[in-house]
């Protein structure tokens, strides 16, 4: 499966909201992939970056149209 991931940027759980809300507007509009009916999820590395509160990983295709 092929995985887009997102770091969400701040100290709080208010980040992930303004990190999914970057995905559906920014993200998904403007690549060549699709987000697939599947499973998401947060991650929370322990040896991340101090700015870094999670990472949003959502499973990914390429579009069929560029596929043609």
């Amino acid at each position: 499966m092929l995985w887009a991931v997102f770091q969400c940027i701040g100290t709080n759980s208010e980040c992930i909201g303004e990190t999914w809300d970057k995905i559906f507007k920014e993200f998904l509009p403007g690549s060549d992939y699709n987000m697939l009916d599947e499973t998401d999820f947060e991650l929370y590395p322990e040896n991340s970056h101090p700015d870094v509160f999670c990472e949003i990983w959502i499973p990914v295709k390429k579009s069929s149209k560029l596929l043609q």
